[in-house]
Formats: C-alpha cells, sequence, structure tokens
C-alpha cells in the first residue's frame, strides 16, 4: 500500500474515534501529525507518567537551531550538521513556511497526548505569578502523572510522505526540559523515529 494510502487509512479510524468542535474530528494532516507526536511522546513518558500536554500552538522550526553555533552557517547547513542523513528536500520543507495546519484536538480523550490551549498555560502562569517555580510546583499538584508540556513545529514531509521531520519543546519544571529535532520514517504502516538529536537540554 502506498504512503499516502496508509495515511489515509490512519485518518480514517482516527477521526471515528474523535468528537471534537461541532463534532469533527482532525484533519487528515492533523491525524498524520498526531500520530508523529504520539510515536514520540511515548518515548518521554515511560512508565512514569500517563500523559503529555501539547500546546495547540506551534513554535518556529528556526527553534531547532536556537543553541547551534556558527553564525556563518545558513540554517540549512546547521540543520544539515545535526541529522547529517536528513535529505536536503526535507529540510527545505521543514523550514518553509508553507504549512498552515497544526494540532487543535485529540483524535481521543484517551490518548498519550492531550492538547490545551496556549490561553489557558499562559493564565497558570500568570496565576503563579509569573514565576517558574510557583507555576511547576502548581503544574504538578493538579497533574501528578503529567510529563510536562510539549510545544512542536509544524511537522515537514518528504514529497512520497514517507520521512517527516520535527522539532519538540519539552518543559518539565523550572530547569528541565529538552529540545528535539527528531526524524523519522512510515513503515510497515507505522512511524519510526531514525534520529532523535537533542538540541539543548536543562
Amino acid at each position: 500500500m502506498k504512503p499516502f494510502l496508509r495515511f489515509l487509512a490512519l485518518a480514517l479510524l482516527l477521526t471515528s474515534c474523535a468528537g471534537g468542535e461541532e463534532g469533527r474530528g482532525p484533519s487528515l494532516l492533523e491525524a498524520r501529525d498526531f500520530a508523529i507526536t504520539e510515536v514520540i511522546g511515548s518515548d518521554w513518558i515511560g512508565n512514569r507518567f500517563d500523559f503529555l500536554l501539547l500546546i495547540d500552538a506551534p513554535v518556529k522550526p528556526e527553534s531547532a537551531l536556537y543553541h547551534s553555533r556558527g553564525q556563518e552557517s545558513s540554517a540549512i547547513e546547521k540543520l544539515s550538521k545535526l541529522i547529517p542523513e536528513v535529505p536536503e528536500a526535507l529540510l527545505q520543507e521543514f523550514l518553509s513556511e508553507s504549512r498552515v495546519s497544526h494540532i487543535k484536538q485529540a483524535p481521543s480523550s484517551n490518548s498519550i497526548i492531550q492538547v490545551v490551549q496556549k490561553s489557558q498555560i499562559d493564565q497558570e502562569f500568570d496565576e503563579a505569578e509569573g514565576l517558574p517555580g510557583p507555576f511547576w510546583e502548581r503544574f504538578k499538584e493538579v497533574r501528578p502523572k503529567c510529563a510536562g508540556i510539549v510545544k512542536t513545529s509544524r511537522v515537514a514531509y518528504s514529497h512520497d510522505l514517507s520521512q517527516a521531520l520535527i522539532y519538540l519543546d519539552w518543559r518539565c519544571g523550572g530547569r528541565c526540559g529538552t529540545g528535539n529535532l527528531v526524524w523519522l520514517e512510515f513503515e510497515n504502516d507505522s512511524w519510526k523515529i531514525l534520529e532523535n538529536r537533542v538540541t539543548w537540554i536543562s
């Protein structure tokens, strides 16, 4: 089965389980993006936690390069140094501004990834007087089984939809977090991580 048809089948399965706004499930693109996020999230959660919170607002792909050295290098060159095996066309798509879709809802309430509005997290942070320490103390009291908050870039796909590249910004405390550039491949009806490169850690 061709990659696109596999994605279509996956999307139909996920949307059939979703409620969503006005009774509508996520789009095909959102379902595909979500499947990738779940694969990566399951690695982070392990056996200690039940779920991750995913903020519904994307981060810019350039965030993956925030801690990169070599100001004289282009963004493509910096990304190539992080994961040399990624095709240049996929790197260009990753940096492209053409993507307009992003995950706005979870396909299922039982998912390990729970989507939350950025405004809700911002409000909780403000109520904690804008300080990382009090915010995370309250966050962990309210959500003891949550592994933290993750923000992602929009997912970039190869032309044949067989590979994907995504950046994730995971926060688990005032001085706890990591940035990850993840390269994946769609094989045997599921996404597999080819490379998970840490770009920063705290």
